[in-house]
């Protein structure tokens, strides 16, 4: 199977690229939906996304709110903020007609190397998310939208695998971001990038693809940092073939950059 690149960008940015998303109706991530006033009146952009979409019939996705948005808050009004921002989140992607929805995990660095010390503290964490997403995910069904949940702190990817299990069957998987799963590593021990994948095998559903160097999260194009590139998408290809492939880079003029170096690599077109 041939792993065909998309991207992600803000509304705004669609017109710039939207030959090259047109050229083989490749995947695209909405961004501007992390924003407090997008999610407070979404129609002026999900009007423009559509003018500009016009004659594209790929698979679009929104990167949810994130913001102040932790999937296992305990305090009650803060479980509340963050269920009336995932609505939002998923009001916009209803209008918009996205299939997907990006969310940020709950798992940190102090989770990873703290939780078993706690009794109970990782079965705890994944309850309360489980309590705070109940109605979520009740919508996500009605509107056709799956969740996605993208390491950012994350050490371990079998914790997002445990949370996206305990949530079946509800439609929640596993996002990849490679740059974050790279810094983890490199910079807190996390488990290697391609590990990711192998742990989640078919739940990985969404990748954000971008380079690093292992000290921050830089957003670069693939090329630009240190990722091995060739036996992470073969782990893709083999693991998550249908997985959607989004670059999501800092600078979008690096856009045509990253998608040449990853096709002269002969892994994605």
């Amino acid at each position: 199977m041939t792993l065909v690149l998309g991207a992600a960008m803000m509304t705004a940015e669609i017109p710039a690229h939207v030959d090259w998303l047109r050229e083989r109706d490749r995947d695209l991530e909405i961004q501007d939906w992390f924003l407090p006033a997008a999610l407070e009146d979404p129609a002026p952009l999900v009007a423009a996304a559509k003018r500009a979409l016009d004659g594209w019939s790929g698979r679009l996705g929104i990167h949810g709110p994130f913001f102040n948005v932790d999937l296992a808050a305990w305090d009650p009004e803060a479980q509340a903020f963050a269920r009336r921002r995932l609505m939002q989140g998923l009001e916009a992607a209803g209008r918009l007609g996205a299939s997907q929805m990006v969310a940020h995990s709950p798992f940190t660095t102090w989770s990873h190397d703290n939780l078993v010390l706690m009794p109970g503290g990782r079965e705890g964490l994944i309850a309360r998310c489980a309590e705070l997403l109940a109605p979520v995910l009740a919508r996500a069904v009605e509107l056709g939208v799956e969740l996605v949940i993208e390491n950012v702190e994350d050490k371990d990817p079998a914790d997002r695998v445990a949370l996206v299990d305990a949530l079946a069957p509800a439609p929640v998987f596993v996002s990849l971001d490679t740059g974050h799963a790279e810094y983890a590593h490199v910079a807190r021990g996390g488990r290697p990038t391609d590990l990711h994948v192998l742990t989640a095998g078919a739940r990985l559903r969404h990748v954000h693809v971008q380079d690093v160097d292992g000290w921050a999260d830089r957003h670069w194009a693939p090329g630009q940092g240190r990722i091995a590139w060739k036996p992470l998408f073969a782990a893709i290809a083999e693991h998550a073939p249908g997985a959607r492939l989004i670059l999501e880079l800092k600078d979008r003029a690096d856009l045509p950059e990253g998608a040449r170096h990853l096709v002269e690599l002969g892994v994605a077109v």
